[in-house]
Order: structure tokens, then C-alpha cells, then sequence
């Protein structure tokens, strides 16, 4: 196995779930994690990506925890596409902290929060290296979820072009 795929396997993560594609239910994963940062003034949530745990519970919402189980079970088969193995990985961990100090109002038609943050997956191998992978950016949520039914990221994509 060539270890330095493991750098950008975390960024990889790191990238996918942070994004707009990242949709459960009714609104985008992030927006159900901006809303309950928000809520309750917590700002950092936690994930094991080998275990699933994650924490704190007031930042999971059952929409967002199911995402994250879901990108928490991606995990291997991403890892095998980027040609590294599990049994070379120790630990591999994610950081997400929402900048809740620097929240400002969006612009635009619609009410938004426009929340900064940063993901950072750090994985380390089995010979005891680390390797960081770090996304910087900033999500526009609105107060309540921002579909009326189940839609496909693209769909939404497609009207905004």
C-alpha cells in the first residue's frame, strides 16, 4: 500500500461530506448541523471514522446522524478506491468546528446564517505517521429545512445554474 494516498483519502472525506451533496431528508447534512450549533451554542462535533461514535449528541440530529453513519460506512470502500487498506490505518478521526463567533446574516432572497468552519480528518497509520486532511469554508443554512420533500442534490444544482 502507498501511504500517501492517506492524506488525500482524509481530504476526500473531509471534502464529500461537507458538501452540498450531502443531503438527507429534507435539507442539506451541514444545515442540520449549522441549526443545532446554533440551538445550542455548541460548536465542535467529533467523529470516530472506524467506529461511527460521534459527539456531541446535541449536534446530532437524527438526519445528520444518519448521514454520518452512512459516510462513516463509505469509509473503507473509499479508502479501497484510493488504494490504501483498513488494516493500515489505526485511527481516523474528524474534527468539525463551526466559527459560531464570526455568524453572519446571508444575503439574498432567501433567510440565511452564514456559519464559517473547518473539517479537519486526521488518520494515522499503522507505522505511526499522521495524516491531515483539512477543508476551510463556510455554509449558508436557513431556520427550518429547506425542502418540502426528498430531493436529489442535482435537482437543486440544476436550478441554481
Amino acid at each position: 500500500m502507498k501511504y500517501k494516498v492517506l492524506k488525500s483519502l482524509a481530504h476526500n472525506w473531509a471534502h464529500s461530506f461537507t458538501s452540498g451533496s450531502n443531503t438527507i431528508d429534507q435539507d442539506f447534512a451541514m444545515s442540520y448541523l449549522v441549526r443545532a450549533a446554533l440551538q445550542t451554542g455548541s460548536s465542535e462535533l467529533r467523529v470516530d471514522l472506524l467506529t461511527g461514535f460521534a459527539s456531541p449528541d446535541s449536534l446530532l440530529p437524527d438526519p445528520l446522524r444518519r448521514s454520518l453513519e452512512h459516510y462513516v460506512g463509505w469509509f473503507p470502500e473509499l479508502a479501497a478506491s484510493q488504494g490504501a487498506t483498513l488494516a493500515a490505518i489505526q485511527e481516523a478521526k474528524a474534527v468539525l468546528t463551526l466559527d459560531l463567533i464570526r455568524q453572519r446574516p446571508g444575503s439574498g432572497s432567501i433567510e440565511t446564517t452564514c456559519v464559517p468552519f473547518e473539517i479537519q480528518v486526521r488518520i494515522v497509520d499503522d507505522l505511526g505517521r499522521e495524516h491531515l486532511g483539512c477543508v476551510t469554508d463556510e455554509w449558508f443554512a436557513t431556520p427550518k429545512p429547506l425542502f418540502r420533500r426528498k430531493v436529489k442534490w442535482w435537482r437543486v444544482w440544476r436550478r441554481a445554474v
